[in-house]
């Protein structure tokens, strides 16, 4: 049975500057409003919550994409209800773990000024990491097979497996030099940057040196330690590459394994299918991550 909610309206928001975001949490009525980083975010929550929509509402921070949203935004949402709404119950932020450390991330959750009302994801980087899994992605590639008939000579568990680890490790070099920007400030990478290491020192140096006036020795000495740092950490690889990229390298690895198998280069379009990866996800079982979400907001 559907609850009815009563939609809570006047003035009560009115420290929210945003007039969208301030009508979406007036819609959400009494659901428990979670601010999530962006529009994808809150499609794939939706549908893995799709169960619960008549308790929970998703709010997509950058408003559909007409702000860069991120977690910065999530978090500054959930300070200023916090501060003004100290004894209200029904509103929380997720973000994904990023380039943060064990240590760092708890913090972080901690931290007084959010109440225990922040959420961050601690095994994986990204929301899009969940997606990277071999059993899962095998799933996908059935499914697109249906009308790709070229997929068919590599729907192997074995094989999937193999395309993962090997994409995941690679994609070492590629988080080793996001993590370096990321300490000046500086853009990532292209999710088509080669993974090659003198690529990637050749993009540090001419993004870092002019700008910074830093020696070559410390540009580089930051990436060595960024890649030593996740090297060392193999096992929990998934907390440190970043799954946009991997979703990029999967594309192309299939494109690579399909030209082999059958001489056609299939493309299978995987970054626009976050909507079909996230059903599937869900009906894999949602990992330890999500139970902890759901436990924080009582659902």
């Amino acid at each position: 049975m559907t609850t009815l909610f009563i939609p809570i309206k006047g003035g009560k928001f009115s420290f929210i500057d945003n007039e969208n975001i301030r009508n979406q949490i007036d819609e959400a009525g009494r659901k428990f409003i979670v601010f999530v980083e962006g529009y994808d975010d809150r499609v794939i929550y939706r549908i893995l919550y799709e169960d619960k929509s008549d308790r929970i509402e998703f709010i997509d921070v950058s408003l559909y994409g007409q702000s860069t949203g991120g977690a910065k935004e999530v978090k500054e949402y959930v300070e200023k209800m916090v501060f003004h709404l100290k004894n209200e119950e029904y509103y929380f932020g997720i973000t994904d773990r990023d380039f943060r450390t064990d240590e760092e991330l708890e913090d972080e959750k901690n931290d007084p000024k959010y109440n225990n009302k922040l959420y961050i994801f601690s095994e994986r980087y990204t929301l899009e990491n969940y997606f990277i899994d071999p059993n899962l992605l095998l799933r996908f590639l059935e499914g697109k097979s249906i009308s790709n008939k070229g997929l068919i000579d590599i729907l192997d568990i074995n094989k999937i497996e193999q395309i993962t680890t090997e994409i995941c490790r690679k994609l070492v070099i590629i988080s080793a030099a996001n993590w370096t920007l990321k300490f000046f400030g500086e853009k990532f990478v292209r999710r088509s940057t080669p993974c090659e290491e003198s690529v990637v020192k050749k993009i540090l140096i001419n993004k870092i040196l002019d700008k910074y006036g830093v020696e070559v020795e410390d540009c580089t000495e930051h990436y060595e330690y960024y890649k030593n740092y996740i090297s060392n950490r193999i096992s929990q690889l998934q907390k440190y590459i970043h799954g946009k990229y991997f979703l990029f390298q999967f594309n192309e690895a299939i494109k690579r394994e399909t030209q082999k198998s059958s001489d056609r280069k299939i493309n299978i379009d995987i970054d626009n299918a976050k909507d079909n990866l996230a059903r599937i996800l869900k009906t894999i079982g949602l990992s330890d991550d999500f139970k902890m979400f759901e436990r924080l907001i009582g659902i």
